[in-house]
Protein backbone atom coordinates (compact mmCIF):
# COMPACT_ATOMS: atom_id res chain seq x y z
CA UNK A 1 0.00 0.00 0.00
CA UNK A 2 1.41 3.54 -1.19
CA UNK A 3 -1.27 5.63 0.45
CA UNK A 4 -3.99 5.59 2.89
CA UNK A 5 -6.39 7.93 4.97
CA UNK A 6 -7.00 7.42 7.88
CA UNK A 7 -8.18 8.28 11.51
CA UNK A 8 -6.49 7.88 15.13
CA UNK A 9 -5.59 5.17 16.63
CA UNK A 10 -4.88 3.55 13.16
CA UNK A 11 -2.65 7.12 12.46
CA UNK A 12 -0.32 6.45 15.64
CA UNK A 13 -0.61 2.48 14.75
CA UNK A 14 0.65 2.91 11.05
CA UNK A 15 3.41 5.47 12.26
CA UNK A 16 5.15 2.52 14.44
CA UNK A 17 4.64 0.14 12.18
CA UNK A 18 6.09 2.08 9.52
CA UNK A 19 9.03 4.03 11.35
CA UNK A 20 10.58 6.48 8.80
CA UNK A 21 8.99 5.41 6.02
CA UNK A 22 5.57 6.99 7.29
CA UNK A 23 4.92 10.34 6.14
CA UNK A 24 2.00 12.46 7.32
CA UNK A 25 0.21 15.03 5.25
CA UNK A 26 -0.57 18.29 6.89
CA UNK A 27 -4.03 18.26 6.83
CA UNK A 28 -5.02 21.28 9.38
CA UNK A 29 -7.36 23.73 7.60
CA UNK A 30 -8.01 21.57 4.77
CA UNK A 31 -10.12 19.00 6.37
CA UNK A 32 -12.60 19.09 9.61
CA UNK A 33 -14.05 16.37 10.80
CA UNK A 34 -17.42 16.95 12.69
CA UNK A 35 -20.34 14.84 14.57
CA UNK A 36 -23.29 16.04 15.04
CA UNK A 37 -26.27 15.50 16.50
CA UNK A 38 -29.29 14.01 13.91
CA UNK A 39 -32.68 13.66 15.11
CA UNK A 40 -36.18 13.52 13.43
CA UNK A 41 -38.40 17.06 13.45
CA UNK A 42 -40.66 14.78 14.99
CA UNK A 43 -38.87 13.28 17.34
CA UNK A 44 -37.55 16.71 18.03
CA UNK A 45 -41.25 17.78 18.72
CA UNK A 46 -42.22 15.40 20.71
CA UNK A 47 -39.20 15.47 22.72
CA UNK A 48 -37.82 18.85 23.25
CA UNK A 49 -36.92 18.84 26.55
CA UNK A 50 -34.64 15.88 26.20
CA UNK A 51 -33.14 17.14 23.76
CA UNK A 52 -32.06 20.32 25.56
CA UNK A 53 -31.11 17.81 28.36
CA UNK A 54 -28.66 16.35 26.12
CA UNK A 55 -27.38 19.01 24.83
CA UNK A 56 -26.61 20.55 28.36
CA UNK A 57 -24.80 17.44 28.99
CA UNK A 58 -22.82 18.09 25.97
CA UNK A 59 -21.94 21.58 27.10
CA UNK A 60 -21.08 19.86 30.43
CA UNK A 61 -18.97 17.39 28.90
CA UNK A 62 -16.88 20.05 26.50
CA UNK A 63 -16.35 22.22 29.85
CA UNK A 64 -14.66 19.34 31.60
CA UNK A 65 -12.82 18.24 28.69
CA UNK A 66 -11.12 21.85 28.80
CA UNK A 67 -10.61 22.22 32.34
CA UNK A 68 -9.29 18.99 32.97
CA UNK A 69 -6.99 18.44 30.04
CA UNK A 70 -4.67 15.68 31.56
CA UNK A 71 -7.37 13.55 33.13
CA UNK A 72 -9.76 13.91 29.77
CA UNK A 73 -6.33 12.71 28.00
CA UNK A 74 -6.52 9.74 30.49
CA UNK A 75 -9.98 9.02 30.35
CA UNK A 76 -10.10 9.02 26.63
CA UNK A 77 -7.11 6.85 25.81
CA UNK A 78 -8.45 4.34 27.92
CA UNK A 79 -11.66 4.46 26.28
CA UNK A 80 -10.76 4.01 22.95
CA UNK A 81 -8.02 2.06 23.78
CA UNK A 82 -4.79 4.02 23.17
CA UNK A 83 -1.45 4.90 24.74
CA UNK A 84 -1.71 7.94 26.80
CA UNK A 85 1.01 9.62 25.48
CA UNK A 86 0.14 9.33 21.72
CA UNK A 87 -3.51 10.76 22.68
CA UNK A 88 -1.12 13.39 24.90
CA UNK A 89 0.94 13.84 21.71
CA UNK A 90 -2.22 14.84 19.26
CA UNK A 91 -4.82 16.27 21.65
CA UNK A 92 -4.32 19.87 20.13
CA UNK A 93 -5.78 18.79 16.79
CA UNK A 94 -9.10 18.28 18.04
CA UNK A 95 -11.45 21.03 19.11
CA UNK A 96 -14.15 19.82 21.31
CA UNK A 97 -17.09 22.48 20.80
CA UNK A 98 -20.40 22.56 20.67
CA UNK A 99 -21.69 25.20 18.39
CA UNK A 100 -23.68 24.89 15.11
CA UNK A 101 -21.89 28.25 13.12
CA UNK A 102 -21.23 28.48 9.45
CA UNK A 103 -18.15 26.10 9.28
CA UNK A 104 -20.61 23.48 9.94
CA UNK A 105 -23.01 24.35 7.12
CA UNK A 106 -20.34 24.73 4.73
CA UNK A 107 -19.19 21.12 5.37
CA UNK A 108 -22.53 20.00 5.43
CA UNK A 109 -22.89 21.84 1.97
CA UNK A 110 -19.68 20.27 0.60
CA UNK A 111 -20.72 16.78 1.49
CA UNK A 112 -23.70 16.77 0.25
CA UNK A 113 -22.28 18.24 -3.14
CA UNK A 114 -20.23 15.28 -3.22
CA UNK A 115 -22.50 13.06 -2.81
CA UNK A 116 -24.69 14.67 -5.63
CA UNK A 117 -21.84 15.04 -7.76
CA UNK A 118 -20.43 11.06 -7.36
CA UNK A 119 -24.21 9.44 -7.49
CA UNK A 120 -23.70 8.35 -4.02
CA UNK A 121 -27.31 9.23 -2.49
CA UNK A 122 -30.85 8.14 -2.85
CA UNK A 123 -32.77 8.34 -6.39
CA UNK A 124 -34.02 11.99 -6.86
CA UNK A 125 -31.89 13.55 -3.75
CA UNK A 126 -31.41 17.16 -4.48
CA UNK A 127 -29.03 19.32 -2.09
CA UNK A 128 -30.49 20.42 0.73
CA UNK A 129 -31.16 23.66 2.04
CA UNK A 130 -29.48 23.10 4.84
CA UNK A 131 -31.18 26.64 6.51
CA UNK A 132 -34.36 25.00 7.00
CA UNK A 133 -33.02 21.50 7.85
CA UNK A 134 -30.94 22.48 11.04
CA UNK A 135 -32.79 22.53 13.79
CA UNK A 136 -31.19 25.36 15.87
CA UNK A 137 -33.64 26.35 18.77
CA UNK A 138 -32.71 23.58 20.71
CA UNK A 139 -29.08 24.49 21.46
CA UNK A 140 -29.92 28.54 21.01
CA UNK A 141 -32.51 28.58 23.61
CA UNK A 142 -29.37 27.34 26.66
CA UNK A 143 -26.62 29.41 24.60
CA UNK A 144 -27.52 31.58 21.79
CA UNK A 145 -23.59 32.52 21.62
CA UNK A 146 -23.08 28.77 20.28
CA UNK A 147 -25.48 29.25 17.23
CA UNK A 148 -23.94 32.12 14.85
CA UNK A 149 -24.94 30.29 11.19
CA UNK A 150 -25.72 33.02 8.73
CA UNK A 151 -28.56 32.12 6.25
CA UNK A 152 -26.11 31.92 2.96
Amino acid sequence: MDAFDTWEPHIANARKALGENAVLLDTKGIYSETFNIVVTRPYLDANGPLVQKFLRALLDAEAWLKANPDEAITTIADIVGMKRDELAAIWQDYIYRVRIDDQLLGILKLHAAWRLESGNHPPGAAMPDFTKVLALEPLRGIDASRVTVSAK
